[in-house]
């Protein structure tokens, strides 16, 4: 079975998405998720600074709210790099192809 005999059987199956045409552009949408990626990298960090810092006086009062606090922080703040790897190799591997 090769690739036109999938893309015949999946052509009944699977629709093509129509909000794909009202996307903008990736050129023009990278500086923003960028950006936006960006800040919010930094504000988690600054999160997560200043909950160690404060462990001393947060851990005492409540253990549990303090791991769930941690731990959201450090699975949000996981996401986001993997999201910005994402849209760099993204835009890295377009990069290559058109030159």
């Amino acid at each position: 079975m090769n690739l036109s005999d999938v893309l015949g059987i999946t052509e009944g199956i699977v629709e093509p998405d129509p909000y794909l045409q009202y996307q903008p552009n990736f050129a023009y949408t990278l500086p923003i998720q960028l950006l936006v990626n960006g800040i919010t990298f930094t504000l988690l960090c600054v999160l997560l600074i200043h909950l160690l810092f404060t462990t001393q006086y947060h851990y005492p009062l409540a253990p549990l709210n303090y791991i769930l606090q941690l731990l959201s922080i450090l699975t949000v703040l996981i996401s986001v790099i993997i999201k910005i790897v994402v849209i760099l190799q993204h835009s890295a591997k377009s990069a290559d192809t058109t030159l």
